[in-house]
């Protein structure tokens, strides 16, 4: 690794690596934004849904009755 980074290709590469990482985050951040967003809603309704439910609070989960 060392010869490589210490050569031209890799002098190169370490000049280029900031400009092509920013253009990686640049172009990934829409969809890591739209997955949060989406992560965050579930969360939500996650949440709502154990308010609702007092079992679910305290982590007991009602069994159905065996018939």
């Amino acid at each position: 690794m060392a010869a490589f980074y210490s050569g031209p290709t890799g002098q190169k590469l370490l000049k280029e690596m900031p400009a092509i990482m920013g253009d990686a985050m640049q172009a990934m951040m829409p969809m890591m934004r739209k997955r949060m967003d989406g992560m965050t809603e579930r969360m939500q309704e996650q949440i709502a849904e154990m308010m609702k439910n007092p079992a679910a609070k305290s982590g007991k989960a009602t069994q159905p009755s065996a018939n």
